[in-house]
């Protein structure tokens, strides 16, 4: 299947900038995820941005799990940026729990660094989501503080390809 059909059929444009980055907009052409892979300590930054629809959030997931397989980038730590998004996740938290990061853990994913939403309800969906996950997560409220904390992680993670 095409990850571009895949992705566009539901309203999402897919821009894809190199074979580490890309972006996604919404159907209002406003910019709702970004995505950044570094080879150098395996980790990706993902920024979420304006409102995006727990639907919408499930297909950029399934979407970002396709992409880092079929570009064999395995993923051991993220600092994902939420910020700047609106409404609630927590619609799809369990499935997220659930589906997602059992398959991202297979895959040697460890550490989260989350910089947390200023929208309330978006707050509420995180701490919802850091609620018994199986990996080590830490809040921030700025980039760097996040930034530093994983890559001292991840420099003294044991990188082994887990898929």
């Amino acid at each position: 299947m095409n990850l571009f059909e895949h992705i566009s059929r539901n309203g999402l444009t897919f821009n894809h900038l190199d074979e580490n980055n890309f972006t996604i907009y919404n159907s209002l052409k406003q910019k709702v995820y970004t995505y950044a892979y570094f080879q150098d300590y395996k980790y990706s930054v993902a920024i979420w941005e304006n409102y995006i629809s727990p639907e919408e959030i499930k297909e950029i997931y399934v979407y970002v799990g396709k992409y880092t397989i079929l570009n064999n980038q395995h993923i051991y730590g993220m600092v994902n940026d939420l910020r700047y998004v609106d409404g609630s996740f927590a619609p799809i938290n369990d499935w997220f729990k659930g589906n997602y990061v059992l398959k991202a853990i297979e895959r040697g994913f460890a550490f989260s660094a989350n910089i947390v939403p200023e929208e309330f309800f978006a707050r509420l969906s995180l701490e919802d989501l850091n609620d018994n996950a199986p990996y080590e997560i830490c809040n921030f409220e700025d980039y760097e503080s996040a930034k530093t904390w994983l890559l001292e992680k991840l420099s003294n993670y044991h990188f082994e390809k887990k898929a």
